[in-house]
């Protein structure tokens, strides 16, 4: 008989996702995307790992044990993370920090809600935790329901521990869309989807570690076409290289984006920034600009000491207030375009500015991963338009640089255009954008 392994308090496990495709899932619950691929997309936010798929339990435990897995999260369609951002400083525990602290600790072979109805005790299969040891060592001793597949039906529900509330607090179920902190979810759903196109990201919550230096022998960055957020654009063409003859070119969805972008690079002299976003919210009010914020704040409610603390973290990436006002002053000098796109809905307004020159940089976020794209397009969808962004930059400029990420939120980074098609096309890894095992070719893997 397999003996369980005694639990190290806060050893770290490796852990599996899964998605139960079981008879009693909900289904689209009159939305028009699946709701599969919504518990997909929003769990792609901050997990890029593989999710095993099965309309039975027991193959997706059987397979995460065969690969070596600790322990297992199975979801059923209709399940939402419900993440916010968070500043760094806050050192705010995530949905997934919860996951690893709760399976380092507990060795439980299930942990799951359940219920009183007409029928007695029964359980939520929402979301399941499974310690895969525990649930070996369950199936060899229970030789009565040992060749049965749907063991869980057999489980002692009163043996069942219950989720922790700093799990369940964090996410929504769409199928009962009706539960208290749903409400949370939807407004702030309702407020992108309604306000997003007067978005405006006065800090970009992107890592720069995927912008690698280049080789000092490496021509300049020619032209550089990006979204109108942050100053992931500035750190393009300072780890790559400009001069005088580099172009710019910002593309964006919200037309205010373009405008705040368009002013601070004409009266902002790179110091003290946090004063000059003081002076830009007094020039673009809340009411015209949907200022995307930090722990869903609106711009009224956010406390300037948390900017204070950005900027100065900010400075440091760059070695510090001077040398960033330096860089941000000497590209001031350089020639700008700004073009109202949504690349999602229609990019060629953009790819007809890409001109064909080597040093062509690409950055564009996560442009065909937001939440408005994601609540609207199924997945397919979204790769579809991703596939015809991709197609029409490699045409374009095969020699492009490219940053992002894809329609699954993996991330693109310091690739050729023509080199990213080509290992989307390779009919050897059928698992290239696919949405159970997302696919990325790149040097960092980000969270967006």
């Amino acid at each position: 008989m397999m003996t369980t392994p005694t639990l190290n308090s806060g050893i770290q496990r490796r852990i599996a996702y899964g998605l139960w495709l079981h008879d009693q899932a909900p289904n689209n619950v009159s939305h028009p995307v699946p709701l599969r691929d919504l518990t997909l997309s929003w769990l792609r936010f901050g997990y890029q790992g593989e999710v095993i798929e099965s309309p039975k339990l027991e193959e997706i435990l059987q397979r995460a044990l065969s690969e070596g897995y600790d322990a297992c999260v199975i979801f059923s369609p209709g399940i939402i993370i419900n993440e916010v951002w968070k500043l760094p400083h806050w050192q705010s525990a995530d949905f997934y920090h919860h996951i690893r602290e709760y399976f380092a600790h507990n060795d439980a072979l299930l942990s799951a809600n359940t219920y009183q109805s007409d029928n007695g005790l029964e359980l939520d299969t929402a979301c399941l935790l499974i310690d895969l040891a525990r649930y070996a060592e369950h199936r060899l001793s229970d030789t009565q329901n040992a060749a049965k597949t749907d063991w869980l039906s057999h489980y002692d529900l009163t043996e069942v521990k219950p989720l922790p509330s700093a799990l369940t607090s964090k996410f929504v179920n769409l199928a009962r869309p009706t539960e208290s902190q749903a409400d949370t979810f939807f407004q702030s759903l309702d407020t992108q989807l309604q306000r997003g196109r007067q978005g405006v990201f006065l800090w970009n919550i992107e890592a720069y570690d995927d912008i690698a230096p280049v080789p000092d022998n490496q021509a300049p960055v020619s032209q550089l076409l990006c979204v109108a957020a942050g100053f992931k654009p500035l750190k393009l063409l300072a780890q790559r290289g400009f001069d005088s003859q580099t172009k710019v070119t910002f593309f964006d969805y919200s037309q205010r984006a373009l405008e705040i972008r368009q002013r601070l690079i004409r009266d902002w002299d790179g110091h003290d920034y946090p004063s000059f976003c003081r002076q830009i919210v007094a020039d673009f009010p809340a009411t015209e600009t949907f200022y995307q914020l930090w722990d869903g704040l609106g711009i009224e409610q956010i406390d300037w000491h948390d900017v204070d603390t950005l900027w100065q973290a900010e400075l440091h990436q760059w070695g510090g207030a001077e040398r960033f006002a330096e860089l941000w002053n000497a590209h001031r000098q350089l020639a700008f375009e700004f073009i109202h796109c949504d690349v999602v809905q229609d990019p060629t307004p953009v790819i007809q500015r890409i001109e064909a020159q080597t040093g062509a940089t690409l950055w564009w976020s996560n442009a065909f991963f937001t939440i408005g794209s994601n609540w609207r397009l199924s997945i397919q969808q979204r790769r579809a338009r991703f596939l015809h962004w991709i197609n029409a930059i490699a045409d374009q400029v095969p020699h492009a640089t490219l940053f992002g990420a894809d329609h699954n939120n993996a991330p693109i980074n310091n690739i050729a255009a023509a080199d990213y098609r080509q290992y989307l096309m390779q009919t050897d890894k059928p698992q290239l954008a696919d949405e159970l095992r997302p696919y990325a070719e790149s040097v960092y893997n980000l969270r967006f």
